[in-house]
């Protein structure tokens, strides 16, 4: 009715385009009809960006901030939390199969091996992370509290050792057991000799 071509709209632009007077393969602000109603090529969001994109025009795979779809709202891989780490990850983008710090899932709280204790050493240890087969101060389990060998005393010496290490069959002063408490042959007098001699040492059988 404004003497147009006939193939134009009513302000007389090409029929073919819509009533902005773009082609009619455009939307209403005259961008090829393949295009939203910002012009942009239609394949896109209403931002003009390719269609196959969320709302702010980035890769329709991509969440609402414009990143892989396959990401979180962060734009990180959907694979990921929150924070765009990959999904398999905690909060703070570490592995999922990890705790709440991000270490591998078959960790602690502290991002250790989960077969370590809170410390973040192998789990078959103790609170500070030694072999759990350890006390608490990181020595085989087997041992005392100072961990040695659970067959040694809390000194960590064997356990068939007295407290100060020496073989079990030792006094306390860590001789042979079969020794006195100066760590002589226990057939020997205090003094460590022969015990069949007098407290000097010499053959008991003499004078």
């Amino acid at each position: 009715h404004h003497g147009y071509e006939g193939s134009t709209d009513h302000h007389g632009y090409t029929e073919s385009t819509d009533h902005h007077c773009y082609e009619e393969s455009t939307d209403h602000h005259g961008y090829e009809g393949s295009t939203d109603h910002h012009g942009y090529t239609e394949s896109t969001d209403h931002h003009c960006y390719e269609e196959s994109t969320d709302h702010h025009g980035y890769e329709e795979s991509t969440d609402h901030h414009g990143y892989e779809e396959s990401t979180d709202h962060h734009g990180y891989e959907e694979s990921t939390n929150h924070h765009g780490y990959e999904e398999s990850t905690d909060h703070h983008g570490y592995e999922e199969r990890s705790y709440n710090h991000g270490y591998e899932e078959s960790t602690d709280h502290h991002g250790y091996v989960e077969s370590t204790d809170h410390h973040g050493y192998e789990e078959s240890t103790d609170h500070h992370g030694y072999v759990e087969s350890t006390d608490h101060h990181g020595y085989e389990e087997r041992s005392y509290n100072h961990g040695y060998e659970e067959s040694t005393d809390h000194h960590g010496y064997v356990e068939s050792t007295d407290h100060h290490g020496y073989e079990e069959s030792t006094d306390h002063h860590g001789y042979v057991e079969s020794t006195d408490h100066h760590g002589y042959d226990e057939s020997t007098d205090h003094h460590g000799y022969d015990e069949s001699t007098d407290h000097h040492g010499y053959e008991e059988s003499t004078d």
